[in-house]
Order: structure tokens, then C-alpha cells, then sequence
């Protein structure tokens, strides 16, 4: 099935590849959600353990009986459960909805994809490491944010990843973005990448939880800055 606002085909588990996934349980979420960190079930280990800013939006620590076994985000009842408190995170209409939860399954090629350019020497050995691979990964992380790009476009201008509504697809997008940020990532080639990022980062509960290192510094890393 094509989604709304969508340039990729995709299968009945929202894999953009048409390949069903399965993404993390809701205590992934809840570690978003409550603590500004992922500790548990990471979504994204680099991430993790960079303090890249995660938004403290949503339900409170304090009403969270859900067993994170049992419950996941593929199942839109758990999340629903506490629409009523704080920022709704996902949309009632089923096309909006759907827009929404095909992002946050998107979020998860990218991060694929800035990992594969960016730790590819960290990851590959020195004698197993090919200059075609590194610019083959560099090209299909262009074409990602390429993507990103045109989302936003598509969108118009002061809206969100998947609307006009700050969602749980924005949650899940902005850690990236953030961390490309951190490396480089050009204003000049990504413009409404890099107007949505100066517009989300100013939100109370990304401020509230902005790595202190970051805030006495300014980015200087340039590898993403060619990309």
C-alpha cells in the first residue's frame, strides 16, 4: 500500500523495502518518553551512548503500568492509552496515523545509513576497508536525507515530519537529525532539514534534556559536511 505523502512503496509492516519489522517494545518508547534517554531495548546504540537529546513528551513516568513485554509500538492501542495526557503523539485518522508510524519505520533506514558512512572505519578493519564501499555508503546516505529533504519540502513550511502536529515520528527522527547536525550536516544542501532542526530543538523538553557538553559547545566535527 502507497501512504499519504509517500515516494516509496511499502509492505503491511510499513518496511519502506516492503519487508515486515519489528520495532522496539514501548519500554524503548517510555525510556523517550519519561527519561529523555534510551537505556534498555536501544534504538540507536550511538545515539545512546552519545546523549543525543531524546523529548520528555508525552504520558508521565508516574502512569505507566504497561508491561513492555506485552506491549508494543506496532500496537497503537498502548500508545493511545494515554492520548488524554500531554501532547497527543499519535493521530486519531487513520491516514494521518499511518503517515506517522510509516516515518518512524523510516527513521530506522536512515540511521542505517549515517551509521554505515559514518563508523565505516571504526567498523571495518583497515585491511578489509575499500575507498568504492566508503563513497557507495556516502552516495546512499545523500540520497536519504535527499529523501528527508523532500518530506519537508512536501510539508510546507513550520510543519513537522508528518504534519502540521508534532508526533511520536518527530520523537524518533529528531535524535538523528540532531547527531547529523553535530557532524556537519550541511544547511546549504538540506535547508528544510536544517529550519526544521532549529525549530524542534527549542521545544522545553528537548532543551530540557540537551546534553550539557553540547550546549557549552558548538558542533565542529565536518564529516557530513560534503554529504
Amino acid at each position: 500500500e502507497k501512504f499519504p505523502g509517500s515516494e516509496r512503496k511499502c509492505g503491511a509492516a510499513f518496511g519502506r523495502n516492503g519487508i515486515s519489522k519489528t520495532i522496539p517494545s514501548l519500554q524503548s518508547s517510555g525510556d523517550i518518553l519519561f527519561s529523555g534517554r534510551i537505556k534498555r531495548k536501544c534504538l540507536s546504540r550511538s545515539t545512546a551512548s552519545l546523549n543525543v537529546p531524546l523529548p520528555q513528551e508525552g504520558v508521565s513516568k508516574s502512569h505507566h503500568p504497561l508491561d513492555p513485554d506485552r506491549c508494543t509500538l506496532g500496537r497503537p492501542e498502548c500508545l493511545n492509552q494515554f492520548k488524554s495526557q500531554g501532547n497527543q503523539l499519535i493521530p486519531d485518522g487513520p491516514a494521518e496515523q499511518s503517515l506517522v508510524y510509516q516515518r518512524m519505520f523510516e527513521v530506522v533506514t536512515l540511521h542505517q545509513k549515517m551509521a554505515d558512512f559514518l563508523f565505516y572505519n571504526w567498523r571495518v578493519p583497515e585491511p578489509e576497508r575499500h575507498d568504492t564501499a566508503l563513497a557507495r555508503n556516502k552516495s546512499m546516505l545523500s540520497s536519504e536525507f535527499k529523501l528527508w529533504e523532500g518530506y519537508l519540502c512536501k510539508m510546507g513550511p513550520q510543519s513537522y515530519i508528518a504534519g502540521r502536529n508534532f508526533t511520536m515520528a518527530d520523537i524518533m527522527l529528531f535524535p538523528h537529525l540532531a547527531f547529523c547536525v553535530r557532524f556537519g550536516l550541511s544547511q546549504k544542501r538540506y535547508p528544510n532539514l536544517l529550519d526544521y532542526y532549529n525549530r524542534v530543538k527549542e521545544r522545553p523538553s528537548i532543551q530540557a534534556t540537551w546534553p550539557p557538553h553540547w550546549k557549552e559547545s558548538p558542533p565542529t566535527m565536518d564529516s557530513l559536511k560534503e554529504v
